[in-house]
């Protein structure tokens, strides 16, 4: 009984603070405020790119994803930047909540895959990975979302992702008895990225590098890169005979976004 009464004083006293400090001007925003409502995504990768099966993409325990939250009448006024949402037991978890503005403010959401901490703006660069035979396809094949009729009434919100660059698979024939065992692309390797416009553009002034491509157990080579047209002596396929075998095009092949360009190549 004797604690009763203590909360019951400490309530009262409580009450006639916050009431002295509201009365003399005094900033209440030392006290605890009520949160806006938290966001559940839900997300989904759209199979457009492809459909058969050994190519699905699909998240996986550790991807991590960042999303921008921004006001639905001007997309410069951010509300959330860059919140990194983990994948972790068939559901998105966040250091850092996301939450709907407590003054009911509209919100469009913009998500990218791979996350990367340096994204502080809707606009920013993206490079594939020069050795995609090492350190596999996933960490370059670049996934926009966004979501743009949400509102606090949902109880979550859903990013359909899209792949934003291009797959290029190389078939490749060597001579009698030589089996290939590397393939090396020259191409263009970063885009220049707006998660608004859900765009990933070739950037201007990139300069080609050279991309090993992963190898497949069917021996079929692939690599991801942003959107391009390949010309002249752009792949040398290695054979295990360490012997180099250089393909010259004799016409321009074009690479368009969320699409697989295969190109079957016979060398002697």
């Amino acid at each position: 009984m004797n604690t009763n009464l203590i909360q019951l004083g400490i309530v009262s006293a409580m009450a006639l603070i916050l009431g002295s400090c509201a009365k003399d001007g005094i900033d209440t925003d030392l006290f605890p405020q009520e949160q806006g409502k938290e966001i559940v995504f839900r997300t989904s990768i759209l199979q457009s790119r492809t459909t058969t099966n050994d190519r699905r993409t699909e998240f996986t325990e550790g991807d991590g994803i960042g999303i921008f939250i921004c006001n639905r009448s001007d997309n410069e006024d951010i509300k959330g930047t860059n919140l990194r949402h983990q994948y972790q037991g068939n559901a998105w978890t966040a250091e850092e909540a996301a939450i709907f503005p407590i003054d009911g403010t509209p919100v469009n959401f913009y998500a990218y895959y791979p996350y990367a901490e340096s994204n502080k703006t809707t606009t920013f660069d993206f490079s594939v990975n020069a050795d995609q035979a090492s350190n596999g396809i996933n960490g370059s094949d670049l996934l926009l979302a966004k979501n743009e009729t949400a509102n606090a009434n949902n109880t979550e919100v859903d990013l359909a992702f899209t792949h934003a660059l291009a797959l290029l698979e190389v078939k490749a024939t060597l001579p009698d008895g030589v089996t290939a065992q590397k393939a090396t692309l020259k191409a263009k390797a970063t885009a220049s990225v707006d998660l608004t416009k859900q765009t990933a553009t070739l950037k201007a002034d990139a300069e080609a590098s050279e991309i090993v491509m992963a190898k497949t157990e069917d021996g079929t080579f692939r690599a991801v890169i942003p959107a391009q047209k390949l010309e002249g002596k752009y792949l040398c396929i290695e054979g295990d005979n360490g012997a180099p075998y250089w393909y010259t095009a004799k016409e321009a092949l074009t690479l368009e976004t969320n699409k697989v360009s295969t190109l079957t190549v016979t060398m002697q």
